[in-house]
């Protein structure tokens, strides 16, 4: 999923977008762009394994920073932390992913928010998870953006204008101002590409990077 900032400009959209999109690792994934090869693709999601101390996680929320990720691409097998994936896909640099403060990204949203005030605050009605629409934000600037995250990143197949509790780590982190782990959230996205059936398979580009 690729923003294109020309045609959003053109809506009046883009200037709001580009206020709200602070965190330039948010940038870099909103405008990823690769090739794709249907080959690698396939190769990589048929041989994706995330770790937990050697055992197998069942579900994207088992995923997380400290699991491991192993696949195997042009024939090579690898053995990678998140962390890793992070440096490879180009959202960190070594350095970053060595830092103290990359340790200390959350990779879910903080205990204390409250996502029932946060939606009264940024839509209408009341919030409940799994039926609330992204038609009711009250910025269509984060229609947008829940429309491009539903159809890539939320890997949602059906029902892409539904919005769930953990939609809410992206409109958190970007109102808020707060860095997430993003290496965490890219590796919960390919677990489902791997895990479930899809209409389409969106991670290619990434694979390339990969590569």
């Amino acid at each position: 999923m690729v923003l294109d900032p020309t045609y959003l400009d053109e809506l009046g959209q883009w200037q709001d977008i580009d206020d709200l999109l602070y965190d330039p690792k948010w940038r870099i994934l909103l405008f990823l762009h690769a090739p794709a090869s249907l080959e690698a693709t396939t190769e990589f999601l048929c041989s994706l394994r995330f770790l937990n101390d050697g055992e197998e996680a069942k579900s994207g929320s088992e995923v997380t920073s400290t699991s491991r990720v192993t696949f195997t691409l042009m024939g090579r097998l690898l053995n990678l932390t998140l962390a890793d994936l992070g440096w490879l896909i180009g959202l960190y640099t070594l350095d970053e992913t060595r830092s103290l403060a990359f340790a200390d990204l959350p990779n879910q949203l903080d205990p204390e928010f409250n996502v029932k005030k946060f939606w009264q605050a940024h839509g209408h009605g009341r919030f409940h998870s799994g039926a609330s629409l992204a038609r009711n934000s009250a910025r269509p600037s984060w229609r947008i953006l829940h429309h491009a995250l539903a159809h890539s990143y939320f890997s949602r197949s059906h029902g892409p204008d539904v919005v769930f509790e953990s939609d809410m780590l992206f409109f958190w982190s970007l109102e808020a101002r707060v860095p997430v782990n993003l290496a965490t959230f890219v590796a919960q996205f390919l677990f489902a590409q791997s895990t479930c059936d899809r209409q389409f398979v969106l991670c290619g580009p990434m694979v390339t990077l990969l590569a």
